[in-house]
């Protein structure tokens, strides 16, 4: 129940109206849009507001119409009529009944949220207690043929085949390097700290040392010209000298730009490598067997590239699992030469 002992009542009226620290009482038509700060609402069943309404209050009930949208900020919102607009609801108690009726999309946050009416457009609800609201979506959207997740097919299709080559890749390094496999899990157990801090060290060298190299000399590679042709512009030294600084650096920067394939397929092939150690040492805190290990490891990578396609908010926990298992297996890998 919402019981006021002073408010404001407004009828049959025109223009915006904003009332700040005091409650109010739509009782009739009103055209235009309406606003109440430090304060609650009331629309009346005969209440009619042809315009859009935000609170920011105590409670927002609408017993009423309203033909724009509702934007409300409060401690109790109850709505038993029509918002024609949409509706973006933060509040403690949050109560649609029967006939509640929202014709636009529904945003919604609340402690508390019970929904016995209807809601045309999308729904977007955070609540404690939503969890009833969001199977009842999900069944009404599966008897529509719809699906809540929805994947495309070529997303399907692409997922398929990077899990397909992640597995031919990953069990190829696996055949090729099983017995060292056994020594590279000792090391792990031995000092699992520390194979961590050696494959994080190891994996900040050889991603940030090679760029910055390249950076710093295409810097002086550009300096160096710039020199050099200051040189030839002020003194006949710079005749003698640019020939110099261009065959030199030309060569040099030739070479090093021929080392960056290189450069990306050692980082590729080392990822895969240390990606592959990482997640078989995973699964031998489970198993043993080797090829157990090698395949319960790899069922938890699937699992989890599947639930980061579905659930988006699983990303960071996928990607956070394959640096860290690519760092212990790059850790131990590194350990294993001691």
């Amino acid at each position: 129940m919402f019981f006021l002992l002073s408010f404001l009542e407004i009828s049959d009226t025109s223009g915006y109206i904003k009332v700040k620290g005091q409650d109010v009482v739509i009782s009739g038509f009103v055209k235009g849009d309406v606003s109440v700060e430090k304060g609650s609402l009331i629309v009346l069943d005969k209440g009619k507001i042809d315009g859009s309404v935000s609170v920011f209050g105590d409670s927002c009930v609408v017993f009423g119409k309203i033909e724009g949208d509702l934007s409300v900020v409060s401690k109790k919102i109850l709505i038993d009529d029509t918002i024609k607009g949409d509706a973006s609801l933060i509040g403690i108690d949050v109560i649609i009944k029967e006939n509640g009726y929202i014709d636009g999309d529904l945003s919604l946050i609340a402690v508390n949220f019970e929904n016995e009416g209807r809601i045309e457009g999308e729904k977007s609800v955070i609540s404690v207690s939503s969890l009833p609201f969001v199977l009842k979506e999900k069944e009404k959207e599966e008897e529509n043929g719809k699906k809540i997740y929805k994947w495309e097919v070529d997303e399907k299709v692409s997922l398929i085949i990077s899990l397909l080559l992640l597995f031919i890749f990953t069990f190829l390094v696996f055949l090729i390097s099983k017995g060292i496999i056994g020594r590279l899990f000792d090391r792990f157990v031995e000092n699992p700290l520390k194979a961590v801090i050696f494959g994080l060290v190891a994996l900040l060298i050889i991603l940030l040392v090679y760029p910055i190299f390249v950076s710093v000399f295409i810097s002086i590679f550009v300096l160096a010209l710039v020199v050099g042709i200051i040189l030839l512009i002020i003194t006949i030294v710079g005749i003698l000298l640019l020939p110099f600084y261009l065959i030199i650096l030309i060569i040099i920067f030739v070479l090093l730009i021929l080392t960056i394939p290189f450069y990306i397929v050692f980082i590729l092939l080392l990822f895969l490598i240390s990606f592959t150690y990482g997640f078989v040492i995973i699964g031998k805190l489970i198993v043993r067997n080797d090829i157990l290990a090698y395949f319960l490891g790899f069922i938890l990578v699937a699992i989890l590239s599947i639930l980061s396609y579905i659930l988006p908010y699983i990303s960071f926990v996928y990607i956070a699992f394959l640096i860290l298992i690519t760092i212990i297996g790059l850790g131990s890998l590194i350990r294993l030469k001691k």
